[in-house]
């Protein structure tokens, strides 16, 4: 298979070895810190038995790379 002939290819985390990869790696850039304390505060609250059911966002961008391609044609409803 390959990359992005045949599949597309995006990584939830940024990599510093994507600066070496050709084509470059298409990503989603987010701090991870803010989740975890979320999820360390939601697991406190579980474990003291308070119901925890709030939503927390975070903001992410989308980094396009040469790891996207367009769709093959069998795919796009073509014969």
């Amino acid at each position: 298979m390959r990359v992005p002939q045949d599949v597309s290819l995006v990584c939830d985390d940024p990599d510093p070895a994507f600066a070496w990869q050709v084509p470059t790696v298409a990503h989603i850039r987010w701090q991870a810190e803010p989740c975890v304390r979320r999820l360390v505060r939601w697991a406190e609250n579980t474990a003291a038995g308070r119901a925890d059911q709030r939503k927390s966002l975070a903001k992410a961008e989308f980094v396009g790379g040469g790891t996207i391609g367009p769709a093959p044609p069998t795919a796009r409803g073509a014969k």
